[in-house]
């Protein structure tokens, strides 16, 4: 056989055999994959949502008489997972799925039907108060300790609704739909409850706010959530001070939906939190790109009450920090005054801890309140954001003087004082007559995503902002001056003759 013949067989060969190794790699990992992803979803004596759908539904059609399902969804059970990690997550399902089991009777069937939701059957032989009882017994079973790493002990409630067939409803899926708006209504006032299904549950705004609960548990895996940013400019020094970053969802039905649509959702299911993990780590990508742009530009973050109360932020954030190398310093931690002073000593003992790390700390929406100006100086605070109210309350001696003591106290204490919600040029204005140079607001830029702030910063965009703003600011004290001089004018016109001759002559 000719060699070079030789040569063309031994690559093919190499070839091949190349092929069928990577082929058969790729089979072993897809066949691992896949057994690992079983095994997430498959649970000791609890059966998949077909099992248990297929149950249900049989046992409809041919028995067809009462029974009644329990819905257990765990309270806060992500959270385990973004403390602790995938295994020891799952082990703790393993264990919350044992209890169930244990305090539920032999007969009753369970249904897992998300990562952390447990459905119970329940057939005839229960009555009403017999079924509360073994629901009170499964509550209490789960809110039991459980020892993960061997050595930490977490603890864990959950939200049960009760729905009985077929008053809640004459199919699986018409009692399902009652039982997650009870359970919801459970979560709007702090889940670790019981409660039975009423047609109090089915009002509109209710059963919409419900839709939204349970679509945000997906929505961040399917990357629905995004950050917009809106500028924060420094007027005297024409320039860029930070971006302000602000979530959004774009939901794949209802379109690019702002926070006040289900923020408060997030808040009463506690998902605010592992969102907020989420959202610093993007912030922190993009401040990597702002930065290059303009190298002395902060990111501003908004914390919820929520968030504020627990007692693992400062080490969830100082992770983040850690793992990006980025100086906490360049991040603003924006929160509201109710997040202040409501719950006080967790709330300032958590804010110490994040001072500490460096992160910058803002109060967002600080009002017209001379008792709250007297504990500014006092709190250690960066940054005063004005409330979006002030500017357009009618001005007084009063306010004048608070805005006076306001940027003195700031100006002895560091503090940076941030007048948002500038919409039009006269609240820029006025603005800039209270002495307050750092701004944001539709009237600069209104939000929008990474990429256009990004070509707005790059552009300056906010220097023709900026002229046409201190042309007008200059123009309206003109103004102001003249009618100052026509006022006086026209109060020496109104003086009596004889009196303003008097008065001319003893100041002679």
């Amino acid at each position: 056989m000719p060699e070079a013949l030789q040569i063309v067989l031994t690559i093919v060969s190499v070839i091949v055999v190349g092929g069928l190794s990577f082929l058969l790699w790729r089979s072993i990992v897809k066949e691992s994959r896949r057994n690992k992803e079983e095994k997430k979803l498959r649970l000791e004596g609890i059966l998949t949502i077909p099992e248990f759908t297929s149950f249900v539904s049989a046992y409809i059609t041919k028995v067809n008489s009462p029974f009644s399902l329990l819905y257990i969804d765990v309270d806060s059970f992500l959270e385990v997972g973004e403390a602790f990690g995938e295994d020891e997550s799952y082990h703790t399902l393993e264990v919350l799925a044992k209890r169930i089991r244990q305090a539920s009777p032999q007969n009753a069937k369970i249904g897992r039907f998300d990562t952390d939701t447990f459905v119970v059957f329940l057939n005839k032989d229960y009555d009403r108060l017999q079924i509360l009882s073994l629901t009170n017994k499964i509550k209490e079973a789960i809110s039991e300790p459980i020892t993960i790493f061997e050595d930490t002990e977490i603890s864990l409630t959950a939200s049960i609704g009760i729905g009985f067939y077929p008053i809640h409803g004459e199919t699986l899926k018409d009692l399902l739909k009652s039982l997650k708006l009870v359970n919801y209504t459970i979560k709007q006032n702090g889940g670790n409850a019981i409660k039975i299904y009423s047609a109090e549950d089915e009002s509109e705004d209710l059963t919409s706010h419900m839709e939204y609960y349970y679509q945000i548990r997906s929505a961040i895996e399917q990357k629905q959530f995004q950050l917009y940013f809106q500028p924060i400019i420094d007027i005297e020094n024409k320039k860029a001070y930070g971006v302000e970053s602000l979530l959004r969802w774009n939901h794949p039905e209802h379109g690019v939906l702002a926070p006040n649509r289900f923020i408060n959702i997030m808040e009463q299911s506690g998902d605010i939190y592992w969102v907020g993990l989420w959202g610093l780590e993007t912030l922190i990508q993009a401040y990597y790109d702002f930065a290059k742009i303009e190298p002395d530009i902060k990111v501003s973050f908004n914390l919820s009450p929520k968030q504020l109360v627990n007692s693992n932020i400062a080490k969830d954030f100082s992770k983040i920090i850690k793992k990006y190398r980025i100086n906490a310093s360049n991040i603003i931690l924006e929160i509201s005054q109710f997040g202040l002073f409501d719950r006080q000593l967790e709330v300032m003992d958590n804010l110490i801890q994040l001072k500490e790390l460096g992160f910058s700390i803002a109060i967002d929406g600080f009002g017209f309140d001379f008792n709250n100006l007297t504990k500014v100086g006092n709190l250690k605070l960066d940054i005063l954001k004005l409330d979006k109210n002030f500017l357009t309350e009618e001005d007084t001696q009063a306010k004048t003087r608070f805005m006076e003591a306001l940027v003195d106290i700031a100006d002895e204490n560091q503090m940076t004082v941030i007048s948002e919600e500038i919409g039009e040029v006269e609240l820029y204005e006025k603005a800039l007559s209270y002495r307050i140079r750092i701004m944001q607001g539709y009237y600069l830029c209104r939000p929008k995503p990474k990429d256009e702030i990004e070509l707005y910063l790059t552009k300056k965009e906010y220097l023709d902002v900026i002229e046409r703003g201190i042309s007008k600011a200059d123009e309206q004290e003109v103004k102001v001056k003249e009618e100052k001089e026509i006022r006086e004018n026209e109060e020496v016109l109104s003086i009596p003759a004889e009196k303003l001759e008097e008065e001319t002559k003893e100041n002679e």
